[in-house]
């Protein structure tokens, strides 16, 4: 017995009063006080389990309502070369369109190569002497002194010129293999080398690489660039100079990243709605219901997105018309191939149906987004209230259990106290009994 410590307790009634007989008391009264707070109990929290997973798929159906919504998916673009000439860089947002180049000659670097040395350590000068580079109308002079090395002087270029003009020396076999070889980091005519000063003529320099621009033909109009990445025709668009031909970028709309989220979508709605359907169901034949059956939260989730699914514009355009139907058991399907022909006739019209988002009308998704806010991110989000309320409920029942358990175990504990009590009583009347009735018994036998 859990109540009392009463150990003596039945001896003085002989058994008539005792634990046991507490337990099954109890026992009753547990069942009867505690069991149903119990089963409400557990009927919250599986509601709260539920209802998380409820809430995450919402939130992942909103996840693809929200980016259909979002003008940037469609800014989204594709781009394909025919030609090697050029390659492409293309951004978002960049008008649809159709460019024809034709690359003359590529942008080059201006490139000189000294006479050969014996070693990366010769030195090619008896006296202190200057060497001038003129690079882009600056004028850079370099000191030399009598004990300067090649690759000494390899080091003061690339240390002083400001990284416009970059030295190396190169092994190129041979007799007196090792050459100075200096050339211009960029590309452009503007970045030619003039060589100059007493020292020069002590490298012999010769020019192995003349600094041109690139010249192309850009939709049959003449251009010149200083570089082979051309970033200043279109708003973000890179064009890569790559050799001399002809070549023709197509810039399209990206349909791929529409018709991915819209399947996601679809995978998105048809689990949520198996899990209310589920949920909300009430079998007639079993008499079964879900865990949320009649519950006016969750049963409003469904009505509340389908009404948005099945509504129309103001032209009587639905989502039927882009390839998403809700068949006969109420799953919903995406027909890429409807979706496909929508798109080649009117793909500035799908971005208005999904994404529009004026005052006085709203695109389909946009709409969407809107109502799934209602339910789980809008500070009074109908599920997160429904969330509250399981959670209050969940601990109005626990304060509510502990204290019947608290009220039981007093009830008991005192009827613990009283059997012993009477316990005690009868015990006492039994040895008065037994004394009376031994004075009985002496009293007859000796008669």
């Amino acid at each position: 017995m859990a109540v009392g410590a009463l150990s003596s307790l039945g001896l003085g009634s002989q058994g008539a009063l005792n634990y046991d007989i507490i337990d099954k008391l109890k026992a009753v009264d547990m069942a009867a006080m505690v069991d149903p707070i119990s089963k409400k109990l557990d009927d919250t929290t599986e509601k709260k389990t539920n209802l998380s997973i409820i809430t995450s798929l919402v939130a992942g159906l909103k996840t693809s309502a929200s980016s259909l919504s979002d003008e940037g998916l469609y800014l989204e673009r594709n781009s394909s070369v025919t030609g090697d000439s050029v390659s492409v860089n293309v951004s978002s947002g960049v008008s649809v369109q159709e460019i024809n180049i034709n690359v003359s000659s590529l942008a080059q670097r201006d490139i000189h190569e000294s006479q050969g040395f014996a070693s990366r350590d010769s030195v090619f000068s008896s006296t202190d002497k200057t060497l001038e580079l003129t690079i882009d109308s600056k004028t850079y002079t370099i000191d030399v002194a009598s004990s300067t090395t090649i690759s000494d002087l390899a080091q003061k270029i690339n240390d002083q010129t400001d990284g416009k003009i970059e030295a190396s020396i190169l092994d190129t076999g041979g007799n007196d293999p090792y050459k100075l070889i200096i050339k211009s980091t960029e590309t452009g005519t503007q970045n030619d080398i003039t060589i100059a000063g007493d020292a020069a003529s002590d490298l012999s320099f010769s020019q192995i690489n003349e600094a041109t621009d690139a010249s192309f033909e850009y939709n049959g109009v003449n251009i010149t660039r200083s570089s082979n990445e051309i970033d200043d025709l279109v708003v973000g668009l890179t064009i890569n100079l790559n050799k001399t031909g002809d070549s023709t970028i197509k810039i399209t709309q990206n349909k791929d990243v529409i018709v991915d989220e819209l399947k996601n979508f679809v995978s998105a709605y048809n689990d949520l709605m198996s899990n209310l359907n589920e949920a909300t169901k009430y079998d007639t034949e079993t008499e079964i219901a879900g865990i949320f059956q009649g519950v006016n939260e969750i049963t409003g989730v469904k009505t509340a997105i389908n009404n948005i699914l099945l509504s129309a514009d103001t032209n009587g355009k639905s989502l039927v018309d882009y390839g998403l139907v809700l068949n006969e058991s109420g799953i919903l399907e995406f027909n890429q191939n409807d979706f496909d022909a929508k798109f080649e006739e009117d793909s500035e019209g799908i971005k208005i149906f999904f994404s529009q988002n004026d005052e006085d009308q709203k695109g389909i998704f946009t709409s969407m987004n809107n109502e799934l806010k209602k339910l789980i991110t809008d500070p009074n989000a109908v599920l997160t209230l429904y969330e509250q309320n399981l959670n209050n409920e969940s601990k109005s029942l626990e304060e509510e259990k502990t204290k019947t358990i608290e009220r039981l175990d007093q009830k008991y504990e005192m009827m613990a106290v009283k059997f012993a009590a009477y316990d005690e009583i009868i015990g006492k009347m039994n040895l008065q009994f037994q004394s009376l009735q031994m004075q009985i018994e002496t009293a007859i036998n000796s008669k």
